[in-house]
């Protein structure tokens, strides 16, 4: 899987938006699956390990968990996994009881409350908002428990209606929504691009692309993403 730099200028936005909210615990939501929640809610967590916060990242989408894997850990169900070196901790696999209570809010809230005695901040990463499968926990309920949300959208992919479906859906759970991230997985920098056209002209003009390439890349302005 891959992953999210915590130096990323948009976590670093997202982190002093988080910061400025004053919120203790944060949700991750999308409209659908593989938009990059699980991304940007490690990246987050990883981010508030770098300013010295205490961290816990929980993934709370049983459906698709992306946490153990994403870090490379191997829990029992309901443990939590200390990382000192990346500032945080994850609980990668909640329990089945667990998992049962906290489709209801208010039992995950006051569990929040419960792990803010360690924690500075809770990082939940969820199920897609306009799932179509039965979730678990969903996001909704998250949501609704945190004390903030962010929307997650997938630059190019997520449709209008299904942002305003997912607005509609966390402001009836009474959520507090502080933010949106456009993930521009799929909209390489020009850059990219122009290297990649290099590569396939290659056969034709292997040394004038070869060239090329070495000028694109002292051309820094052209590494910023579209």
């Amino acid at each position: 899987m891959t992953t999210l730099s915590p130096y990323d200028p948009e976590i670093e936005a997202l982190w002093r938006a988080v910061e400025g909210s004053g919120a203790r615990s944060v949700a991750v939501v999308a409209s659908l699956p593989g938009e990059g929640t699980t991304l940007v809610a490690s990246a987050l967590a990883r981010r508030a390990g770098l300013a010295g916060t205490q961290a816990l990242l929980v993934d709370l989408n049983q459906v698709r968990p992306g946490v153990a894997k994403l870090f490379n850990v191997h829990p029992k169900p309901g443990e939590i996994v200390t990382m000192p070196a990346l500032g945080l901790a994850v609980l990668a696999d909640a329990a089945p009881e667990d998992a049962m209570a906290w489709r209801e809010p208010a039992a995950l809230a006051a569990q929040a409350q419960r792990w803010a005695a360690d924690y500075n901040l809770v990082v939940f990463d969820t199920a897609p908002l306009l799932s179509k499968v039965h979730e678990p926990i969903p996001a909704t309920a998250v949501a609704a428990a945190a004390e903030a949300t962010v929307l997650v959208m997938l630059s190019g992919r997520t449709a209008v209606p299904a942002i305003r479906e997912a607005r509609l859906r966390l402001a009836t759970a009474g959520a507090r929504l502080i933010g949106a991230v456009m993930n521009d997985r799929d909209n390489p920098p020009l850059l990219a691009e122009l290297e990649r056209e290099t590569y396939r002209l290659a056969p034709l003009l292997p040394r004038a692309m070869a060239n090329l390439r070495r000028r694109l890349q002292r051309a820094t302005v052209l590494s910023v993403k579209i």
